[in-house]
């Protein structure tokens, strides 16, 4: 649930920035990020230096501030993985599509389920999120059920949820 709760601090980060309201400009790049780059362009050895470390400590002091967040590709690809299924406005991150997560299929398993009405609400592992159907199942769901979910046509999202027939499926959470 911590990946769960990085990413959503992500995404609200990423949807307050400039960036995101304007999804034809150029990734998003730090300020502090293109100072320290500058530094290489220094002839001097001892003021490249000293250069290197004021901005490589602005650099360090503003992420422990949560300013800036530094992500490995792989935790990019983790991230995008946690949005399928949320609707997002256009905008990428250092020249990723963050609105297109990459991907039409989304295989977990079931940590918890219970009644929503009709249908059924379901809490997946893997920081899956939280899905509900919007069409009734002909069975009730159990932990660690498998879910499979893919996009389907029209921007919709249809899964099986163990041997269960096909049925819609909205993210929640």
């Amino acid at each position: 649930m911590a990946s769960v709760r990085k990413t959503t601090l992500l995404m609200a980060a990423l949807l307050a920035s400039p960036a995101a309201a304007a999804p034809d400009e150029p990734a998003i790049r730090s300020e502090l990020f293109d100072k320290l780059l500058d530094c290489r362009s220094i002839d001097d050895s001892s003021k490249r230096l000293t250069c290197f470390d004021a901005q490589s400590e602005a650099v360090a002091a503003a992420q422990k501030k949560g300013d800036v967040v530094v992500l490995s590709r792989q935790d990019l690809k983790e991230t995008r993985r946690t949005l399928f299924g949320f609707s997002l406005p256009k905008f990428s991150l250092r020249g990723v599509r963050m609105d297109d997560p990459g991907i039409d299929k989304l295989e977990a398993g079931i940590l918890a389920a219970r009644p929503a009405g009709y249908y059924w609400s379901v809490v997946l592992d893997k920081d899956s999120g939280t899905w509900e159907t919007t069409e009734a199942l002909n069975r009730q769901p159990a932990k660690g059920d498998k879910v499979v979910i893919k996009k389907a046509m029209l921007g919709g999202y249809l899964g099986t949820i163990g041997n269960s027939n096909l049925v819609r499926f909205k993210r929640i959470l």
